[in-house]
């Protein structure tokens, strides 16, 4: 993966199989069986060959997320939900968001495990 200002650039190299780029890909926050086809060359989103194409990112909403411990499994491991808060401005600093989770994470009767921003954006081939 290389970056280009904010813009992440992720390509399959020729010969490296999908499974090994699932790593760069939660990462990124890419999850999902459809992400392939997106970064595969030849795929959707790729030219044949590879070639990197322009692209605009057109911010959208953004998403506040709680996850929080429920319990935890015999085996010990945490159970974990997730609370999404959605509508969340996309220019909504970090640190607001940061504070923001934290006093909703006061109100929660679970012990907090994480707090996300998940930023939406509408992606365009430029001309």
């Amino acid at each position: 993966m290389t970056w280009k200002g904010d813009e992440a650039v992720l390509l399959q190299p020729e010969g490296v199989p999908f499974r090994k780029l699932l790593p760069a890909l939660r990462e990124i926050g890419c999850t999902g069986p459809g992400i392939y086809n997106l970064i595969r060359p030849g795929g959707p989103g790729i030219p044949e060959g590879g070639e990197k194409m322009a692209v605009t990112a057109t911010p959208l909403l953004s998403r506040l997320q709680l996850q929080v411990v429920i319990g935890t499994t015999p085996e010990g491991k945490p159970i974990l939900r997730t609370r999404s808060y959605s509508n969340v401005k996309p220019d909504a600093g970090n640190e607001e968001l940061l504070q923001t989770g934290r006093e909703l994470a006061n109100l929660q009767q679970h012990p907090l495990e994480v707090i996300r921003r998940v930023d939406e954006a509408e992606l365009e081939e430029e001309e």
